[in-house]
């Protein structure tokens, strides 16, 4: 009898631990695709979401509709607990495919808080980080209406890792970067309604911002033209964890040219002060102008003072004594262009 009432209070037990007690449908979940990051009036930060309220696909093949959100708030953490408490489902940031920060954000400087933010919220490493020159709400709300969102910032990073103009800044380099060098972000700007060009009348006024804090006037070049309402054209230059200027789309070639495989660079110490010596190997038809090229590593070493070209790293391998920071402004950066010539393949011969 006993054993009949033990039994009888195992299965009881059993079957009330069963089951999942906060269990939520997927569907529920409301999956964020972009996040940005701005300076609120009162000095906090607004916290931004964009994501799907319906799912693509269907009958019709529709495409998916896109909500934004924001939340002004005194920390990042606020902000976003402020835009799940407004939501119908839980907030999932895993998803976040673009992390947008507004140029004024990322001047202020500090943001390796918000990364850190960021991470401990579940953004993964590899979202992509861009820097807009306006609020990262009202870029945001303009990438939302172009066609395939989510396709759309897939793509970004497929064709920018082979790219010649861009090159993808992930989360967990930008953190790795703010410790040890400086780095340089994708930089966007959004157009207004009725369609801006180089000539018209409808320019940005971000694209402003961008020439002004490049110290040059005029509008930056846009190499990528579309009828969409957002562009990138240059990158943004950070000097550890603040934004200290921008490269228009030429100068932001020159770079991933220089740190790319066929640029080769040899570093010594002359007298105390650091020597290198990039030679940039090219054929004729795509190789930047010399002038272009002394005028590029004068902007970022003499006017930025950031070492986006990472040659502190080849210096400190063979002297781990050498302040970098101090060294760099010192630093002698000789460049030469090497043209190489481009095989012509033969087309097979038919007899």
């Amino acid at each position: 009898m006993r054993f009949f009432k033990f039994l009888g209070v195992i299965i009881c037990i059993a079957a009330l631990c069963s089951g999942c007690w906060d269990k939520r449908e997927l569907e529920d979940n409301v999956f964020a695709v972009l996040l940005g990051l701005d300076i609120s009036e009162d000095k906090g930060v607004t916290v931004t979401v964009a994501y799907p309220q319906t799912q693509p696909g269907g009958q019709d093949g529709e495409q998916a509709d896109y909500a934004v959100m924001s939340a002004k708030a005194n920390s990042f953490t606020d902000g976003l607990e402020m835009l799940r408490a407004e939501l119908a489902g839980p907030l999932a940031l895993h998803s976040v495919k673009t992390v947008v920060i507004s140029q004024e954000f990322a001047v202020r400087g500090g943001i390796s808080r918000a990364l850190s933010e960021l991470r401990r919220a579940q953004v993964k490493n590899t979202a992509n980080i861009m820097v807009s020159a306006g609020a990262a709400s009202d870029f945001i709300s303009a990438r939302v209406k172009e066609p395939d969102v989510l396709r759309r910032e897939e793509l970004l990073l497929e064709r920018a890792n082979g790219g010649v103009f861009y090159r993808p800044l992930m989360l967990l380099d930008l953190m790795i970067n703010i410790m040890s060098a400086d780095s340089a972000a994708m930089y966007a700007v959004s157009e207004s309604e009725d369609g801006a060009d180089d000539e018209g009348d409808g320019k940005a006024a971000e694209a402003s911002a961008m020439a002004e804090s490049s110290g040059k006037k005029g509008e930056p070049d846009m190499p990528v033209k579309s009828d969409g309402k957002t562009r990138i054209c240059g990158l943004a230059v950070f000097r550890g964890d603040k934004m200290v200027g921008t490269l228009n789309s030429s100068e932001a070639r020159i770079f991933i040219m220089l740190t790319g495989s066929k640029a080769k660079i040899k570093s010594r110490i002359e007298d105390g002060r650091p020597v290198f010596d990039i030679t940039l190997l090219s054929d004729a038809e795509n190789a930047p102008s010399l002038s272009d090229t002394r005028d590029f590593i004068e902007k970022i070493q003499g006017e930025y003072g950031a070492d986006i070209l990472k040659l502190g790293n080849r210096l400190r391998v063979r002297n781990q004594k050498v302040n970098w920071r101090e060294k760099y402004g010192e630093a002698e950066i000789n460049v030469s262009i090497k043209i190489i010539a481009v095989p012509h393949h033969k087309s097979p011969q038919t007899t």
